[in-house]
């Protein structure tokens, strides 16, 4: 996630407000990918908008504290949010629009790269338990991050329920043609 801003501040909206934000066509463009009903695209939607938010929140705790203290990622619990986030991309315009007024900036979404990927096999090759427990600390201060800043309900959500209804293998069969 980057960001150009040159007066090292930022002021995001309130997460009522952030949630407020409605697009049916981004809904239903999910649904046109994914064997999945209005309620539960809708839901998925909301879902992303909070993550949008909490991307949002650190970067901004990262700015005012001077120092890079988080950094969110994906995960395998995430993987619906990440599909709903890559459409909610492809509208372009209403995506920019949104990060524009709720954040002041635009989320960048960054996949894994090449070369990260093929470091961090190197690394894991290299030693397993050291990368092991580097991503465990990772998962902590991300875990507690979205507790602070959206409660456990959210964090249940994301980590319990979601890796259940919504695993790699569930999506690939709620994908279609």
């Amino acid at each position: 996630m980057d960001f150009v801003n040159t007066e090292n501040t930022i002021e995001i909206k309130p997460l009522s407000e952030v949630l407020a934000y409605q697009n049916e066509d981004i809904v239903y463009r999910f649904m046109d990918h994914f064997d999945l009903d209005w309620e539960a695209s809708s839901d998925i939607f909301e879902e992303t908008k909070k993550w949008l938010w909490l991307l949002a929140s650190s970067k901004q705790q990262n700015l005012n504290s001077g120092e890079k203290k988080i950094t969110l990622f994906v995960d395998e619990s995430l993987l619906i949010v990440d599909e709903m986030w890559h459409t909610f991309i492809l509208f372009t315009v209403d995506y920019r629009k949104f990060c524009q007024e709720n954040f002041g900036f635009f989320i960048d979404h960054s996949p894994t790269s090449k070369a990260d990927k093929e470091d961090y096999y190197k690394k894991m090759k290299s030693d397993p338990e050291g990368m092991k427990n580097e991503k465990e600390e990772k998962l902590k201060l991300q875990y507690s991050f979205i507790y602070d800043h959206l409660g456990e309900e959210t964090l249940v959500k994301w980590y319990g329920e979601f890796p259940e209804k919504y695993s790699l293998e569930i999506i690939k069969d709620l994908k279609k043609g």
